[in-house]
């Protein structure tokens, strides 16, 4: 594709276009606590109808996702100027001597170091971004990040390592609802209005007011879908459930309220859609999924790999698109917009720059901070089939490594894959093991072995024959007793090493020892996960666990099963 102008895009009118679209939508999406069960809405038919019109109109010509580094760079421009606007007159500003609201690139990339989160990835770098964060929640009313008061904070799950606070600005969350409406626009456009016949289904974490009761702490999806206007028409959910914060009581009242519901959409986490479909079923017994939500079209998920749990949302609802969603805390990256891989967003708030794995892990090694800044690129400078570590500017959150490496496919659209973390790797014999490549290792060998559940994760094990490193699996099965251990262990150890070919080279020469497998029964992930208290739908199970602590728990509550 070339990288002449894409016609018809234009960031002014689809900025005016959407907004009269969606303040039309916003008001027909009132819920009518007067309507009766089955009572046909009226209001519901004419919503439906309008945001297919919407949506094909906008896909077809100014709502297009930019294309080609010229225009990917103009929209990103204009996220920057936006994002300038709220940095300026802050305390940050002032230390940075961004005087001038009005940013360009080269003067951000001059002025703005590089941030970590806080000392984990590299314990002597001085540029991290958590006690400036503390900070602002710490005292709301000063600019310390953002030039107005900042009155929500989402809590993550802690994959990099140990909880954070993110600054959620009321900036920061009206650009997830845009993206969100950018990544259900394709899709109805596509499809047609039926896509929003029905309800859709989403949930996720819990919020809590802080003290004063002007402020919230919570998980970013429950933050989201409380400020939704378009969620009160189309989640068939009360926000009381949704707040519940007890996970099973949620789960079993989420599958009471929507096992006759007709659900037509799902959205979150794979493994917590997973066990709310097995607890209808136990109280459903006889039926399979497609007979309890026949209209199921579409499940967009994320927040952690699809590829264990695929084949069973396959085989429940064979006939429904799967699109994959590159959300978090810090913001609304992208999404399978009907193309069959995640694209990134450009013009939702968010400024995007790549740092190429091999320069971080250089400046890892060695703590030097010019293997930052003299490697990092604005994304339109990305090149294709090249793996990057993802540095994100949002609202409050500036230039920040958020902890994820993507590998870029096209260039000129963007198109991306998340293969890891920064911190979650393996390389005892720089095999470089991800979690991307276990997911499709994982993912071929339930294909043998069904028994498999799909939960997985993997560390150090103790040096095996002729002292050489090796790899502790840990696999949850349906059942135990029947499994050959070895035969599972030989096929794994030949698809792995199909996968990464480092790991299949460093095997052929014995610089890495078979692997170690074991076995528990289903269950055992959901109850250290419980033991952990990172049960519930924003928490995530570590699949590559280097440091080996959450095995040990793992191990500990399977001996208890």
């Amino acid at each position: 594709m070339s990288d002449s102008p894409q016609q018809n895009f234009s960031p002014q009118k689809s900025e005016s276009m959407k907004s009269f679209f969606s303040e039309k939508l916003c008001r027909l999406a009132v819920r009518n606590p007067d309507k009766k069960e089955g009572q046909e809405d009226g209001v519901r038919k004419l919503f439906q109808l309008l945001a297919w019109g919407e949506a094909k109109i906008s896909t077809a010509s100014y709502e297009r996702l930019p294309q080609g580094r010229e225009n990917i760079e103009c929209a990103q421009d204009k996220q920057l100027k936006t994002l300038g606007q709220g940095f300026a007159g802050t305390a940050f500003a002032e230390k940075h001597d961004l005087r001038d609201s009005t940013l360009c690139y080269e003067k951000w990339r001059e002025k703005i170091p590089v941030f970590l989160y806080d000392e984990k990835l590299a314990p002597d770098y001085p540029h991290t971004l958590s006690k400036e964060i503390q900070k602002t929640f710490d005292h709301p009313k000063e600019s310390i990040l953002w030039n107005h008061p900042i009155k929500h904070w989402a809590q993550t799950a802690g994959t990099t390592g140990g909880k954070k606070i993110i600054p959620v600005p009321d900036e920061a969350i009206k650009n997830h609802h845009h993206a969100a409406a950018t990544t259900l626009r394709h899709f109805v456009a596509q499809k047609g209005p039926s896509a929003l016949d029905g309800a859709h289904l989403a949930f996720g974490g819990t919020k809590k007011e802080l003290p004063g009761g002007i402020r919230t702490l919570g998980d970013i999806s429950h933050l989201t879908l409380s400020a939704s206007p378009l969620a009160a028409q189309m989640v068939p959910l009360k926000m009381e459930i949704l707040g519940e914060s007890d996970p099973q009581k949620k789960l079993d009242q989420i599958a009471e309220k929507t096992k006759n519901k007709n659900i037509t959409g799902l959205a979150g986490i794979p493994k917590w859609h997973a066990e709310l479909v097995k607890r209808i079923l136990r109280q459903e017994p006889g039926k399979t999924p497609r007979e309890i939500w026949p209209n199921l079209k579409v499940f967009f998920h994320g927040g952690t790999p699809f590829g264990p749990y695929r084949e069973l949302f396959e085989e429940w609802f064979p006939d429904a698109d799967f699109r994959e969603t590159y959300t978090a805390s810090e913001g609304y990256f992208g999404a399978d917009v009907g193309q069959g891989e995640m694209q990134l967003f450009t013009q939702h708030g968010i400024l995007h720059e790549l740092i190429p794995v091999k320069d971080f892990r250089q400046f890892q090694a060695s703590g030097d901070e010019r293997c930052l800044k003299e490697s990092i690129r604005p994304c339109w400078d990305a090149e294709a089939d090249q793996e990057y570590v993802l540095v994100t500017t949002a609202p409050a959150f500036p230039r920040c490594v958020v902890g994820d490496v993507i590998q870029i496919h096209d260039s000129d659209r963007l198109t991306f894959s998340i293969t890891g973390r920064v911190n979650h790797e393996l390389s005892a014999a720089d095999e470089q093991l991800r979690e991307g490549d276990m997911d499709q290792a994982i993912a071929a060998l339930k294909q043998k072995f069904p028994v498999l559940t799909g939960e997985y994760c993997i560390t150090y094990a103790e040096k095996g024959e002729n002292n050489s490193p090796r790899h502790l699996l840990v696999l949850e099965v349906e059942k135990t007793a029947s499994e050959n251990r070895e035969a599972l262990t030989r096929q794994y150890d030949e698809i792995l090493g199909e996968v990464n070919s480092k790991y299949g080279d460093n095997r052929r020469v014995n610089a890495l020892g078979m692997p170690e497998i074991q076995l528990v029964p289903s269950g055992v992930f959901t109850q250290t996960m419980k033991r952990l208290g990172k049960e519930g739908g924003q928490n995530k199970v570590p699949r590559i666990d280097p440091g080996g602590n959450f095995i040990q728990t793992l191990q500990s509550v399977a001996r208890e099963v």
